[in-house]
């Protein structure tokens, strides 16, 4: 499928396209929303919440007498909490729109669609 894009257009998707590629990750666990953008000034809020789970892993070396590397045993650490997310949308223009949303404690998202 081809689709073109009208001339004033093409800095945006190079700068959406940027973003996408400096900026990946996870910025959300509720991340659900339509394909379609939101109209010049609609705006969307948006809440949700969830639990992010973190597993670290570490393994015990030693050395002995002799100089030898002794590998011990694997050491697994899981922690939990809970994550609360916030943000908004704004419809910029015809087929473009705008988030910030928020996800406590991790960090902040930015997005055009």
């Amino acid at each position: 499928m081809t689709r073109s894009f009208p001339a004033q257009r093409v800095p945006l998707v190079v700068l959406a396209m940027l973003c996408a590629l400096v900026a990946p990750g996870c910025g959300s666990i509720a991340a659900v929303q339509t394909g379609r953008a939101l109209e010049p000034g609609q705006v969307q809020v948006q809440i949700g919440g969830g639990n992010h789970r973190v597993t670290t892993e570490t393994r015990d070396t030693t050395v002995d007498a002799q100089g030898n590397t002794v590998t011990g045993s694997l050491v697994r650490d899981i922690a939990s909490g809970p994550a609360i997310e916030g943000g908004a949308r704004v419809g910029l223009t015809k087929g473009l729109d705008g988030g910030l949303k928020t996800v406590v404690p991790l960090g902040l998202t930015v997005d055009l669609k």
